[in-house]
């Protein structure tokens, strides 16, 4: 009778760790886009959304570079343009993708030379006061 008891409470558990993980913040496809001397770098994520209220990131950090921006690229009357922004909301259940061409991360003053399919840690912060380390993979200036 133990036996089945333990058994039932680590299945419940099991679940209920899965439902967790499910419900909270994920992130996908972390890449860093390396390009050559000493120009920023530019971060891509996806960022999921799994819990009922909406969600809010505010920044990042990492040990690798001395500061890291939030940005967003958009074309207005027919020219590029990219400009700082200081948050960005992610709805309940939503997703973000930062990708080339919109939002991104913008990575200055590498603390060292960083080399194609190493990883990165970048640690992204959410209002909400939690953060969320991410690896990121380093691929070549071509990758879209």
């Amino acid at each position: 009778m133990r036996k089945t008891w333990l058994v039932a409470f680590l299945a419940m558990a099991s679940a209920c760790t899965a439902l967790a993980a499910a419900a909270g913040v994920s992130v996908s496809h972390a890449w860093i886009r390396l390009l050559p001397g000493n120009l920023p770098l530019a971060a891509y994520f996806d960022l999921r959304n799994g819990d009922d209220r909406a969600l809010e990131l505010v920044g990042a950090q990492s040990a690798e570079f001395g500061r890291i921006e939030m940005h967003r690229s958009m074309v207005m009357r027919g020219m590029d343009h990219m400009m700082a922004v200081s948050d960005v909301r992610v709805p309940a259940h939503g997703q973000l993708e930062f990708s080339p061409g919109g939002y991104h991360l913008m990575l200055f003053d590498p603390q060292r030379p960083l080399s194609v399919s190493e990883h990165v840690t970048i640690v992204l912060k959410f209002a909400d006061g939690q953060s969320r380390p991410v690896s990121f993979v380093v691929k070549p200036a071509a990758t879209q």
